[in-house]
């Protein structure tokens, strides 16, 4: 859990891809869903901080399921990820799937005054657009460790670009004096084939801020407030 945050990884789902026996579906090579041991991603339970979540679409066309879009949390913001393939009595039941649990973090796992500072740049050929990703994370908790705060900011920019064919889904008809690949002599044909430029632009921000209040050995309270939006504005031609 300590080196997630130094793998270049983008968002959680490049993350969880590293986990044996989950797989990550990519949309413009950025991880987006994942499936475990081969299941559907919508068969999937997501737990944050023990609260169920779910997430919406950029692409108006999918509709929704109950399936998480990991694009919109970047990995930083993430101590401890935990995903169990089989049902446990501990768990909250739901998925047919795995359940996945993130964990954010928390000022009493940091030391007092912690700072951190990051600066990233990404450049893609195919756009030609230098995107930065810049983030920021301070801790602090007293000497009695009774009482610690923290705050997190991240920002993130992606320009993408897609140039080549595209098809708008298969269909079949029936061709005289030809063989289909079926015994109703019916062939599979695309039904729209169009020369395709797709720009996107991306921009991520993500903002995390945890209370953590321990009056006693025994008695532990904790605030997390998480607030995190991906604007993703494109053109096709």
């Amino acid at each position: 859990a300590e080196d997630i945050s130094k793998f270049p990884d983008k968002n959680v789902a490049d993350s969880l891809a590293r986990i044996t026996g989950v797989s990550v579906t990519r949309d413009f090579g950025e991880g987006e869903r994942i499936s475990v041991r081969g299941t559907n991603p919508s068969q999937n339970r997501v737990l944050l901080n023990g609260a169920s979540v779910t997430s919406v679409e950029w692409f108006t066309s999918n509709g929704a399921t109950r399936s998480f879009n990991y694009s919109i949390l970047p990995s930083n913001v993430v101590s401890a990820l935990e995903v169990y393939k089989s049902p446990q009595a501990d768990i909250q039941e739901g998925s047919l799937g795995g359940t996945v649990v993130l964990k954010t973090r928390k000022p009493f796992d940091l030391k007092a005054n912690t700072l951190s500072l990051t600066a990233e740049a990404q450049y893609s050929d195919i756009s030609e657009e230098v995107d930065p990703l810049l983030s920021g994370m301070y801790s602090w908790k007293n000497d009695e460790e009774t009482f610690g705060a923290m705050i997190s900011l991240t920002q993130q920019e992606r320009t993408l670009s897609r140039i080549g064919r595209e098809t708008l889904g298969f269909a079949r008809t029936e061709i005289p004096g030809v063989a289909g690949d079926a015994v109703d002599g019916k062939v599979w044909y695309p039904k729209t084939v169009n020369h395709a430029i797709f720009n996107q632009k991306r921009e991520r921000t993500t903002a995390l801020a945890a209370l953590q209040w321990r009056p006693t050995d025994e008695l532990e309270a904790t605030l997390n407030i998480l607030n995190t939006k991906l604007d993703a504005n494109n053109q096709n031609y």
